[in-house]
């Protein structure tokens, strides 16, 4: 075992393809993979059967899906004779350390995929008695792909800079991320298909699900954070949403992204916002996602007109496609402020407050928010009948009525209060 180098690579959110391609950057013939955690394990293995010879694997796995996957992926590659595997779970420190100690003559180095600190430090403790060194290694982000800043489909293919100071988190950590969803009086299935999104998203997320004065009970055995307003508010989610992301910033989370009970996001959603940090050329307070209207089945709603901000134009910056940084933090008290009858353009007074407090954004390259169409009129526009769901006793021109309509001193009052000029 002398001179061995073991390495702890954090790879929660990096694509398939530069995940295959840094493993086997990593892997030398003869070499044994101790792999914790995530999915990315399944693209070690695959990678290591490029190698020559029998490569010992350990696949220490945090729940039974991941155990199911990675058997399936050591499956495959035993059958092949590249790899020998044994998956351990990742709580049983023990048979992990009998494991590890009976190939240790065959370990080269061992390889960490990265699940919690805490996690890491459990298993690694457990192998003391191998006597292996620890290097801790993180990769520096490749390129992003071309189009990624112009707007373009493609997924850039890199490794976020987890350890970056405007991230708040230490180099051998993933950002903490929460992710908001206010509700009222929403369908449970609607609810459902909400967090099943949340929960299948490829990088670790926390999801506070917060009722706005009509809880449902199930949610309390979801897997999710279910907090009770014990009365509703009247604003669209404002006051629900910022309660819970306030929570979230004193609770250490590096990162809070919202969305909807009726919406929903695809898979890489959050990976791709912090993917749009990574490879940003300046410190970034935000990130904008990018949404799609559709219909209650899933079918894309095309829109007459399209205000949402892109790189290349000022714009709309629905709450859904919010995902706040550090940098942004301070701002999450003035949803609160927002008076009722202008609640509906919160997310409008929001983006505001950060624009004029010169907090720095970056785009997402793809469209990952799902935003099911409530309003009637994209579906009238298509010779379509609306849906039961879509409402017309929404008005955001009423809205600006109300606002400009008060006495100038009571606008000034609010803008104080608010911190800005409000212009709707």
């Amino acid at each position: 075992m002398t001179g061995v180098r073991p390495v702890h690579v954090g790879l929660g959110a990096a694509s398939a393809a530069t995940s295959a391609e840094l493993w086997r950057s990593l892997l030398r013939p003869g070499d044994g993979v101790l792999v914790l955690g995530d999915a990315t394990g399944e693209r070690a293995i695959a990678a290591a059967r490029g190698g020559a010879g029998v490569v010992p694997v350990i696949a220490a796995c945090e729940s039974p899906e991941h155990v199911a996957a990675v058997t399936r992926a050591v499956g495959a590659a035993a059958a092949a004779a590249v790899v020998s595997a044994i998956v351990v779970p990742v709580g049983d420190v023990a048979r992990l350390r009998r494991v590890a100690a009976a190939l240790a003559a065959r370990v080269c180095r061992i390889l960490v995929d990265g699940v919690t600190e805490r996690r890491i430090e459990e298993a690694l403790g457990a192998l003391r008695d191998l006597a292996v060194p620890v290097e801790r290694h993180l990769p520096a982000p490749a390129a992003a792909d071309a189009g990624a800043d112009a707007g373009g489909e493609g997924r850039a293919g890199h490794v976020p800079r987890f350890g970056a100071t405007f991230l708040g988190t230490r180099p051998s950590e993933s950002p903490r991320v929460a992710v908001i969803t206010p509700y009222f009086k929403e369908p449970r299935p609607w609810l459902e298909r909400c967090l099943a999104s949340v929960r299948g998203q490829d990088h670790p997320v926390t999801h506070f699900v917060v009722a706005d004065g009509h809880p449902q009970a199930w949610l309390d055995d979801a897997g999710v954070r279910h907090l009770r307003l014990d009365r509703s508010h009247a604003d669209f989610g404002n006051t629900p949403r910022s309660v819970a992301a306030q929570l979230a910033v004193s609770e250490g989370f590096d990162a809070i992204c919202f969305l909807d009970a009726d919406n929903w996001y695809e898979p890489d959603h959050v990976s791709g916002c912090l993917a749009a940090v990574a490879v940003a050329p300046h410190p970034v307070d935000y990130v904008v996602a990018r949404r799609r209207f559709v219909r209650d089945d899933g079918r894309p709603l095309p829109r007459a007109f399209d205000e949402d901000a892109t790189p290349q134009r000022a714009g709309h910056v629905d709450t859904n496609c919010y995902c706040l940084l550090r940098g942004a933090f301070h701002a999450l008290g003035r949803w609160i402020l927002v008076p009722k009858p202008i609640g509906l353009l919160g997310d409008r007074v929001f983006r505001m407050a950060l624009e004029r407090d010169g907090r720095q954004r970056a785009f997402a390259s793809r469209v990952t928010v799902n935003y099911l169409c409530t309003f009637p009129d994209p579906y009238l526009a298509l010779g379509e009948e609306p849906p039961p769901f879509a409402y017309s006793h929404v008005d955001p021109d009423a809205a600006r009525r109300w606002w400009h309509g008060l006495p100038a001193g009571e606008r000034a009052f609010v803008e104080g209060l608010v911190g800005m000029p409000i212009a709707l």
